[in-house]
């Protein structure tokens, strides 16, 4: 739209005709009269026409040409006037500047006139000749104004004679004047643009300072500062060309400079946006790189530079546009409203103030991004702490910053910086530069506002003069912001100085909350998918009675996925996803957990102290419509004299194993039972449905006799088979099973066993914290461990692993030692269960209502999910992650939703947690 709003390029204006008084032969058979000598003509420079294809050669034999000499310039028309520099021969006393003064005091227009008059003046015989010589010294003023060789006081009335001038309006004299200092700031901004890329980038680019590292830097620093100087190129050569054909009358110049501004405007907001980054960047380079800064030092001296500094040249595109702009402002309050420019350089205005505004959001994302990674330089975290903020992800921000104050048992003066994922409360170091987080940082994933309309308070304010003690007393504005799963510990409230401050943090903080809450949402690692919502959690019976709350659930496919769901007292089994299939399939007491054996045709279910395996089968063929298939005894997996307390299953070295903790008399003891054949493979490739499963009413699994034989004389199936022999471990609670051993935990830690190898030494502890050797990180690491529950062990590395307790997670080495420099993690919850699924970490919240999710190798905090009595269900050694939460009330019933916890990326291959090379 605005292309077509561009006028077309100035006509160049037509010679003047000859005065009819004389015609073209007489004037071609006069001799030339020599010009008045004077002793600093030579001192010129010696003049060479230059030929232009848009001015018109007048040919002999015309009576409305004037015949052009090899030697010498074609004469112009009256609205050029020939221009002498002051610095030149040109003198108000010669006959030349009495033709002049003459032509101007009667004011003529045209060159017809002129020519006339001075015919009848006593100089009429070298008046064509000495215009001639005006023109040659007018041309040679524009060459080299053009090519920067005349003297530093650069100014277009110094170019035109005095003569000329006083026939202007002032109006016009001062147009003319701002137009000739808008091409000459052109030329300037051309000549720092070649001279930072033949001194700045050319050299870096072949220097070694950088190395490798050239290509980026250059990139980053001077972004696409090459693209906007070839279009300045450009748009220099067109302003030439216009000033050396109608200087130095200028009619216009808005049309090329609209042209140009129109596209050029993309290369700009892509340079200004990214400024503040390239400031950022070079400055950082001269802290680290004293050769650069070097290097930098020495091009001060080439004549381009004139000792101006690197900002100097990368912010002369940044204030090139406003510049212009103001320029251009300037030369319309001396346009005439009929003039061609004044249309055309309201729309150029038009257009640049709008792009100007335009530019400034992403100014200002630049600015707090500067800002963010200065304040990311120069953090400082409490010892011993491993804190991962993910602070220089491409999406992490500074949202807001400022003072505050925070009263403890005395008044603390803070800097605190709101990120778009963590709010810090740092104390500023001025001496050292640094600021020091006081405070855990607050993921705003558990930020919640609280009051923020509080009255303001008083605070005393004591400062020393010279002589005296001075004190005041300035009001200051509260809020309240605190951790939601923390709330007596880690609330804060913090004293703003103004209420506008303390409003304006009140809107960050809604803002940042906000988009946090929408990344969170769009970018989830995990997902809860609800499977059903046919179960009871609490309230009164309904009509149609439903299940109590779930205890435990575990699912296999058999065709269509099957999930099993135990409450107090009976089992259930339905379809997924098909809340109205499940039926009521066993009637046990006492259900406590229950999984799914990998690749076997066995569920084990845990209930009044037995551990018993059912087939899967069987379960399937009864949710088919087979009442009478699981009407047989289970198997017995726990001998008869055991009670159990806790079981999982897994692998070792390539077996399926079963791993059981029971109490036999007093003693608590660990049994491995290692499965002895496959069972009934599972077929999942064949398509179940209710009627496919009635073509396997003849598969029902062995008959209530047929299983008693397969029982040993202990009572245990002949499925399952010791695999190595039992150990004890005092007030255990939970396990792991790993790769080749047992990781067992226990109120004084986490300890290792080996099933295969009873004559081995007692249980190792991970950490191995004996020998701290007076180190006070390993010291501190040693008591908190030892004030702290274990919860488990995974793997988070080729040779590290991490040891999860309730509170925190610690890593060690494959010799059970420390690593990391003892430092830990701290969770953001109390963690009462946790589920490693690589590469992520699931830690369930011991009130229920938080679901953490963290990177494994770094511990950086990736997801929250929030609900109400979330409950881990069933195994956790593989399969899907099956929980129970608090559902809505319906008719003063609150359902139990069983939900299954879905990871939203592909799956990475689960490693075994021990590397053959390792110890254990």
């Amino acid at each position: 739209m605005f292309l077509s709003s561009i006028p077309p390029p100035v006509p160049d204006r037509p010679h003047s005709h000859t005065p009819p008084h004389l015609t073209v032969q007489q004037i071609q058979d006069r001799p030339l009269p020599q010009a008045p000598e004077s002793p600093s003509t030579t001192e010129l420079p010696i003049y060479t026409p230059v030929a232009r294809p848009h001015e018109r050669t007048i040919t002999p034999g015309s009576s409305l040409s004037i015949p052009t000499q090899p030697t010498q310039p074609q004469l112009r028309t009256c609205h050029s006037w020939a221009a002498l520099p002051r610095y030149s021969t040109y003198d108000d006393s010669s006959p030349s500047a009495s033709a002049w003064h003459s032509w101007s005091a009667s004011n003529g227009s045209d060159t017809d006139s002129f020519i006339q008059r001075s015919s009848e003046s006593s100089v009429d015989t070298f008046v064509a000749s000495e215009l001639l010589q005006h023109r040659q010294f007018e041309e040679d003023a524009i060459q080299r104004f053009q090519a920067s060789q005349l003297p530093s006081d650069e100014e277009w009335h110094h170019l035109v004679p005095r003569a000329a001038l006083s026939s202007l309006p002032k109006k016009e004299v001062q147009r003319q004047s701002i137009i000739f200092e808008i091409i000459k700031s052109e030329r300037d901004y051309v000549s720092d643009l070649a001279a930072v890329e033949d001194v700045y980038i050319a050299t870096l680019r072949s220097s070694p300072i950088l190395a490798q590292q050239a290509h980026p830097f250059l990139l980053e620093v001077f972004s696409n500062l090459p693209a906007i100087r070839a279009q300045h190129d450009v748009l220099l050569s067109r302003l030439f060309e216009r000033q050396r054909s109608q200087h130095p009358y200028t009619l216009s110049i808005a049309d090329i400079i609209l042209d140009s501004s129109l596209r050029s405007t993309s290369a700009y907001e892509t340079y200004i946006k990214h400024y503040p980054l390239a400031e950022a960047r070079h400055r950082r380079e001269l802290q680290i790189n004293p050769a650069y800064a070097s290097l930098l030092e020495a091009f001060s001296d080439d004549p381009r530079i004139r000792k101006r500094d690197v900002i100097t040249f990368l912010s002369r595109p940044v204030t090139r546009l406003p510049r212009l702009a103001l320029l251009l402002e300037n030369m319309l309050q001396h346009t005439e409203p009929s003039h061609p420019d004044a249309q055309d350089a309201e729309l150029i205005l038009s257009v640049l103030r709008s792009f100007v505004r335009s530019t400034q959001p992403g100014i200002a994302a630049s600015d707090a991004k500067v800002r963010f990674w200065t304040l990311c330089e120069t953090l400082v975290f409490r010892k011993g702490e491993l804190m991962d903020l993910d602070l220089y992800d491409q999406k992490r921000t500074l949202v807001h910053s400022g003072h505050l104050g925070r009263k403890n048992t005395q008044w603390v003066d803070l800097h605190v910086a709101l990120l778009d994922n963590y709010m810090l409360l740092t104390q500023q170091e001025p001496h050292l530069g640094k600021h020091v987080v006081v405070s855990r940082p607050l993921p705003l994933q558990y930020l919640r506002l609280g009051s923020f309309t509080d009255p303001p308070e008083s605070r005393l304010f004591n400062w020393h003069a010279p002589d005296s003690f001075s004190t005041s007393r300035d009001q200051i504005w509260p809020f309240t912001v605190y951790h939601v799963a923390d709330r007596a510990q880690r609330r804060y409230t913090l004293y703003a100085e103004t209420e506008e401050k303390r409003q304006q943090w009140h809107d960050a903080l809604v803002d940042a909350l906000g988009v946090m809450s929408v990344q969170q949402e769009s970018n989830r690692w995990f997902a809860t998918n609800a499977l059903s919502k046919a179960f009871r959690l609490q309230g009164k019976v309904p009509k149609v009675k439903l299940p109590g709350p779930i205890v435990c659930a575990a699912s296999f496919t058999l065709g269509k996925e099957i999930v099993l769901v135990a409450c107090a007292n009976s089992v259930w089994v339905g379809f997924r996803g098909d809340g109205k299939s499940y039926r009521k399939a066993l009637k046990l007491s006492h259900v406590t957990n229950m999984a799914v054996l990998p690749h076997s045709d066995h569920l084990l279910i845990l209930y009044d102290e037995q551990l018993v395996s059912y087939s899967l089968t069987n379960i399937a063929r009864f949710l088919a419509g087979d009442g009478q298939a699981l009407t047989s005894r289970p198997e017995r997996v726990s001998l008869r004299d055991e009670h159990v307390s806790f079981f999982a299953v897994g692998g070792m070295e390539g077996r399926r194993v079963v791993v059981y903790a029971a109490r036999r008399s007093v003693k608590k003891m660990f049994i491995a039972l290692q499965l002895s054949d496959t069972g009934t493979p599972v077929n999942t490739g064949e398509e179940w449905d209710r009627r496919s499963l009635e073509a396997v009413k003849g598969k029902r699994k062995d008959s209530e006799d047929e299983r008693e034989d397969k029982d040993d004389k202990k009572g245990r199936s002949k499925h399952f088979v010791p695999y190595g022999s039992p150990f004890y471990a005092k007030d255990a609670y939970d396990f792991a099973i790993l790769q080749k051993k047992i990781a067992v935990c226990t109120d004084k830690g986490m300890t290792i066993y080996d099933p295969a190898a009873p004559d081995a030494a007692p249980g190792l502890v991970v950490p191995d914290l004996l020998h701290v050797s007076g180190d006070k990180a390993l010291a501190a690491l040693k008591q908190r461990c030892e004030s702290s529950k274990p919860l488990g062990l995974v793997r988070s590395g080729e040779t590290e692993l991490l040891v999860v307790f309730d509170h925190f997670g610690c890593y060690v080495n494959m010799r059970r030692e420390p690593a990391r420099h003892g430092t830990f993690v701290r969770w953001e919850i109390h963690a009462q269960r946790v589920v490693f699924r690589q590469p992520h970490l699931l830690l369930f919240d011991h009130t229920g209502d938080y679901l953490e999710v963290r990177d494994v190798g770094t511990g950086r905090l990736e997801q929250v999910i929030e609900g109400q009595n979330i409950r881990l269900l069933g195994d956790i050694s593989g399969g899907p992650v099956l929980l129970a939460k608090r559902g809505e009330s319906v008719d003063g019933v609150v359902q139990d939703v069983l939900t299954e916890l879905v990871q939203t990326q592909s799956l990475a291959p689960q490693r075994p947690i021990w590397d053959e090379r390792g110890l254990w």
